[in-house]
């Protein structure tokens, strides 16, 4: 069948699909869009964060609804969230709760709680399958329990609640991905030749939309690419777990994900043109190479696979797409204090700077791994967030990143930040599928730190034209909240939560390594390496009988005790374990 073509978007539709500018919000109301950086096991961290986050704007919510005289009342609308990695699993996650009445902090029915401190422990992903047939197996931990993990956190239900009217309906999240299969592209240059440049492109993401019971009506159009959500239904719920493995497949250690999905999707990206003296700035959009699907194998002509990896590989800290969806195409979010009335909200459990690369000459086994982090930083790197990072009066953008306390009777004297404030920092965030009691004090860390955000960090003079609507502040309601500087928060805490506090909790520590670690260690490499020999059986007996015999005799007791020297080195260097 010939492949079904989408024609290109009029100028109509694609300034109402990809608006140059953003209408500024309602009188005294203040947008937010959420950042929700990779993250692996860390991503216990960002739960915490959002958690409390969701806590405050609830009970904030629910005193306004009460008449609370407290309760100041102006307001503030979470309009869209991106995510990568382990960030989009969160940002599921608060898709799911967005419906239902959840408990709060560390229980077990609280989805966010939940899909971090389960069963997806190093246990869990060194378990052995059955071996069904002579191929590699897709990755070196077995996945089986992450796409247990999510089918039972997105198939969580609770008693609906109607009270998040701090939403915009439909609440939308971007997950990005990693397409190892690409969409491609080509340059035509001018002149009679005909010649064209193609090039593939693999930063990629999918859409969503939940559409949110009394929630602030959005004013952005829907667009085609975006899969609808309901609280009361299931539709889609099984493409965004999809959508949450795939990009959190962090390559070669947790299989890469294929997603069906119809290709017409891929026309619905745009990127902007700088003007020139004589022109304008530009929304232009992308057009794929069509036929390039249909060579694929485009099924019926109108849909087709992607091979995903994780999200992180290309976008780590979607900030561009978190901003573009407040300020849109063209437009740009007010940056001053007293002018700010949306800001982009970026947590990032993993906010250190990153390592410079070697600067002389090493060997080709040296230059392996500066190379990969060299194509990954490169896909990451926006000049455009590094200058506005650096200025401080930049009030259009907040991060959220690790802080704790010293530990006790340590040799720390100052508190700590980025990686080293978590206790699933460690080995890239592999650290933390150790031991549950790691991600559970990260989830409470991530609790306390939100908590200092909002009573800190997020404040704004009276006068910002979010605050400063009429009768959204009352002068006892000034008394109470202003800090030193006569600066209010913008999420203010009410009663319940300002008596009740977080505190920082105790730095997790564990007697010895787990039991049966290491005998679940050797139960995966002799299975990884069965699968490689029998796969290579067919090919060379005799290399077969050799790589046997020394996996016998050396290989495989080298390599575990590699993996138990690093997994133990690391711990006790943290001071997770004596």
């Amino acid at each position: 069948m010939a492949t079904v073509t989408p024609q290109p978007l009029s100028d109509q539709e694609k300034d109402e699909l990809f608006p140059k500018d953003s209408p500024n919000p309602p009188d005294g109301t203040f947008e937010i869009a959420l950042a929700l950086a990779g993250t692996v096991s860390a991503g216990a961290y960002t739960a915490g964060v959002l958690d409390y986050l969701i806590e405050a704007l609830d009970a904030w919510a629910l005193a306004k609804a009460h008449g609370d005289a407290d309760a100041p009342k102006h307001n503030v609308v979470l309009r869209t969230i991106a995510g990568a990695s382990g960030g989009a699993i969160n940002g599921a996650a608060i898709l799911r709760t967005a419906g239902g009445a959840y408990p709060h902090g560390p229980d077990p029915n609280n989805p966010l709680y939940a899909a971090w401190t389960g069963e997806v422990d190093l246990e869990h992903l060194l378990a052995t399958p059955q071996m069904s047939s002579s191929d590699l197996p897709p990755s070196l931990l077995d996945c089986a329990v992450l796409d247990r993990q999510v089918k039972k956190v997105l198939g969580m239900s609770a008693p609906s609640y109607g009270m998040r009217p701090y939403l915009a309906d439909p609440l939308r999240l971007t997950v990005m991905v990693g397409n190892v299969t690409g969409i491609p592209y080509r340059i035509n240059f001018t002149g009679k030749s005909g010649l064209g440049h193609d090039l593939v492109a693999h930063d990629d993401h999918l859409r969503f939309a939940l559409t949110i019971e009394n929630g602030k009506p959005e004013t952005l159009q829907t667009r085609p690419d975006e899969r609808a959500l309901s609280s009361t239904e299931s539709t889609n719920w099984d493409l965004l777990g999809a959508a949450s493995l795939a990009t959190s497949a962090f390559p070669f250690a947790f299989k890469a994900r294929s997603i069906v999905r119809p290709f017409a999707e891929t026309a619905y990206r745009v990127i902007v043109i700088p003007g020139t003296d004589t022109q304008a700035s530009e929304v232009v959009q992308l057009i794929p190479v069509w036929q390039s699907f249909e060579d694929a194998g485009a099924a019926a002509g109108t849909e087709t696979n992607l091979l995903a990896v994780d999200g992180g590989t290309v976008n780590n800290e979607p900030i561009d797409i978190a901003r573009t969806s407040l300020a849109g195409w063209l437009g740009r979010n007010p940056r001053e204090a007293v002018a700010a009335n949306r800001a982009v909200i970026l947590v990032d459990p993993f906010s250190d700077v990153e390592t410079l690369g070697p600067a002389k000459p090493i060997g080709i086994l040296g230059l392996i791994s500066p190379l990969i982090s060299q194509f990954v930083y490169q896909a990451r790197l926006k000049p455009s967030d590094i200058a506005l990072a650096k200025s401080e009066t930049v009030f259009s953008r907040f991060l959220i990143a690790p802080v704790r306390p010293p530990i006790p009777s340590s040799n720390e004297a100052n508190v700590v930040v980025g990686s080293q404030a978590i206790a699933s920092g460690g080995l890239g965030g592999f650290i933390g599928f150790v031991d549950a009691k790691l991600t559970k004090h990260d989830f409470m860390l991530g609790r306390w730190n939100a908590y200092k955000f909002l009573t800190e960090s997020l404040y704004f003079p009276p006068a910002n034209v979010a605050l400063a609507t009429a009768s959204a502040w009352t002068q006892d309601q000034m008394a109470l909240y202003a800090d030193k500087d006569g600066d209010l928060p913008l999420i203010p805490l009410v009663k319940s939560l300002r008596d009740a506090p977080p505190v920082p909790p105790v730095w997790p520590r564990l007697d010895a390594m787990p039991a049966g670690l290491a005998d679940s260690i050797d139960g995966r490499l002799d299975y990884l390496f069965a699968s490689f020999t029998t796969s290579l059986a067919s090919k060379n007996f005799f290399l077969m009988s050799f790589l046997k015999a020394a996996w016998k005799l050396a290989g495989k007791s080298l390599v575990h005790n590699k993996i138990m020297d690093t997994l133990s080195t690391k711990l006790r260097s943290e001071k997770l374990m004596p």
